[in-house]
């Protein structure tokens, strides 16, 4: 596989359509191999591609992240939905899967559900069509890997993120970062609400066990 198409999604397109079309009936074999390769490649790869990318994404008020719980927009949102039929989910419905009882604010509700599906969609593990979400194929698999697997997969796959890919450019040319500055055209509420996600959204790929980024993660602030 090219680095092209991983940042390009081709295959994550392919797979989602197929959810969309016959829910768990996606090529369960494709998904695994298309999971396997991302790992396979080594991270090295991937920091060269995006240390040489001259063209940056554009990041956009929807790639600056805001979540509660990391583990409500991976591994639980990912068991909790890849046990349920692979349907289409509105924010509140998202909410109250991931919050059996807690409460009956809709609201409430509907902004859990927001958050951290929303998150899931910076990570690859979830897709929106129209004004609702479904379980991409990759986050249907997400559970079924270990826990190396997932740390090696989500390190990689938060490279996509476009403010994410911003940030980590930068640092690999070796120039000062800031994460309020690369979200200031948020409002001042905002940026402090949601300095502290994106920081660790960015420190995700710290998981990967091949190279130490503590180096260029040290300076950012």
């Amino acid at each position: 596989m090219e680095l092209i198409e991983f940042f390009s999604k081709v295959n994550d397109n392919v797979l989602n359509a197929q959810v969309v079309e016959s829910g768990t009936g996606f090529d369960k074999d494709f998904a695994h191999k298309y999971i396997n390769d991302i790992i396979s490649i080594p991270y090295g790869s991937f920091l060269d591609y995006i240390k040489q990318e001259e063209d940056l994404p554009f990041v956009l008020s929807s790639d600056v992240p805001q979540f509660s719980s990391i583990d409500s927009a991976t591994s639980k949102l990912c068991k909790l939905l890849s046990e349920r039929p692979a349907v289409a989910y509105n924010f509140e419905e998202i909410g109250r899967i991931l919050q059996p009882g807690r409460t009956d604010d809709v609201g409430a509700n509907r902004k859990y559900g927001e958050n951290h599906i929303k998150t899931a969609e910076l990570l690859g593990l979830s897709f929106a069509v129209g004004k609702k979400y479904y379980l991409s194929a990759v986050g249907h698999i997400y559970p079924l890997l270990t826990e190396y697997q997932q740390d090696q997969l989500l390190s990689r796959m938060v490279l996509r993120s476009p403010l994410v890919f911003n940030v980590v450019h930068k640092l690999l040319l070796g120039q000062e970062v800031t994460i309020a500055e690369e979200i200031s055209f948020l409002s001042k509420s905002t940026v402090k609400r949601r300095k502290n996600n994106t920081l660790f959204l960015c420190r995700i790929i710290e998981r990967n066990k091949e190279i130490s980024v503590q180096s260029i993660l040290d300076i950012l602030k």
